[in-house]
């Protein structure tokens, strides 16, 4: 049987037919013991790109502790809103629309 006689025989299957047959096949291919080469440049892709994305990327544990202490004030809570709130009111860029 040729591949392209194989091919028109799964064409005839169903949806349903079809997806078995391919589960039968990939549990075919899990169980083989041969080896498939894969180029060293593939291999070393995935850990080229995470370590890529994880040192461009703060995360909030991070962000959170580059501030830890910028926050401390002497001052009570009501006085530090009162002076943003007044900071507001009388900003010109506000005023203009910045």
């Amino acid at each position: 049987m040729t591949s392209e006689s194989i091919l028109n025989e799964i064409k005839k299957l169903n949806i349903a037919e079809r997806i078995l047959l391919i589960e039968a096949a990939w549990d075919n291919i899990c169980l083989s013991d041969d080896k498939v080469s894969v180029p060293k440049g593939q291999k070393d892709e995935p850990d080229r790109r995470l370590s890529g994305h994880e040192s461009d990327r703060e995360t909030p544990a991070r962000v959170l502790l580059d501030l830890f202490g910028s926050w401390e004030d002497s001052r009570e809570a009501e006085e530090i809103v009162s002076e943003i709130k007044g900071g507001r009111k009388n900003s010109d860029r506000l005023r203009n629309g910045f």
